[in-house]
């Protein structure tokens, strides 16, 4: 259970991000740091990469596309961040209670074929970010379940941050809402901070629609190798009463779409709308979409943003 707070074995039941943060202060610490700071707004992706739920982007400070890996609209979600001290190799993933452990475990595999390429000497520290105190308690088990996840697996992981539950609550007119959304690293600095995100391109409803869509596998569409995003071909279920919903009035939309509908920033109804019309459409992506390739992009530095560069058969 290799899992490491302030270089001491925490191989104890976790039941609550209170349990660690009362016992290892420096968590605390290290996620007020980060809240203290003033958040990044991108309304373009400069050399950067937007993560999605159930996506995990992994890359390494030679990368010469990206500097910035990113995600937000986390509410009762977690944002994972991994970097390999020696090589600086960092890995960002958005979890929200789908395949956990398998997808922790991707992002210590492609970190771990990322440092055999630079032999330095190093170790993984982990920075969690997301979840508040909400009335469902959503946000507390899917804290619990990452840091069991991190007891699980063979690799030593080294705890730096815990940014969730009471760390990550402030009371609104007797509300509990989550203080930060979202959260970004530069990966050339290891710069953790604040961040939210105008642009979440490349194909957003197509991303969107992954998730709405019941796809729960974990994915990496982010290739450092060559600096594009490829999306390789999916098909998803699109729910009968789809059609309904669109229907409905944005409080009642978001009790249906939402784990935590009174704390979602605003847009939120009017994007999640956008990706139920883009499922109608497109009820089938495989062929309508795809059309049986693999959608590439690479990122326009000039421009700050991802343009489509081709599109491949799939092998």
């Amino acid at each position: 259970m290799p899992l490491y707070v302030e270089g001491k074995l925490f191989d104890a039941k976790f039941t609550s991000a209170s349990m660690l943060l009362e016992k290892f202060p420096s968590l605390k610490h290290s996620a007020e740091s980060v809240l203290q700071q003033e958040v990044k707004q991108y309304k373009t992706l400069p050399n950067t990469v937007y993560v999605y739920q159930r996506e995990i982007a992994v890359t390494h400070p030679d990368d010469d596309v990206i500097d910035v890996l990113g995600s937000d609209e986390a509410t009762t979600c977690h944002i994972l961040i991994l970097r390999h001290t020696g090589s600086g190799v960092t890995a960002l993933s958005h979890f929200d209670g789908c395949q956990t452990r398998e997808g922790l475990a991707s992002m210590i595999q492609t970190i771990q074929e990322m440092v055999a390429d630079r032999p330095v000497e190093g170790r993984i520290e982990a920075h969690v970010f997301g979840g508040f105190k909400d009335p469902r308690n959503i946000s507390s088990e899917l804290t619990c379940e990452i840091v069991a996840a991190f007891q699980l697996q063979s690799t030593d992981i080294h705890l730096r941050t815990l940014c969730c539950s009471e760390v990550n609550n402030v009371v609104k007119d007797g509300q509990d809402w989550p203080v930060l959304y979202g959260v970004a690293i530069n990966v050339k600095s290891g710069a953790i901070f604040p961040a939210e995100f105008e642009d979440k391109g490349p194909e957003p409803d197509l991303r969107s629609a992954r998730i709405f869509g019941g796809v729960q596998k974990m994915l990496q569409f982010y290739d450092s190798k060559t600096g594009e995003f490829r999306i390789p071909p999916f098909d998803y279920n699109v729910q009968k009463h789809v059609e309904v919903l669109l229907g409905l009035p944005d409080p009642v939309f978001l009790k249906y779409t939402s784990t935590s509908p009174d704390v979602e920033k605003p847009g939120y109804a009017q994007k999640t709308r956008e990706t139920y019309r883009f499922m109608l459409t497109h009820p089938q992506p495989i062929d309508t979409v795809f059309q049986g390739k693999c959608i590439i992009y690479h990122l326009d530095q000039g421009e700050e943003t991802w343009k489509k560069k081709s599109e491949a058969k799939t092998s």
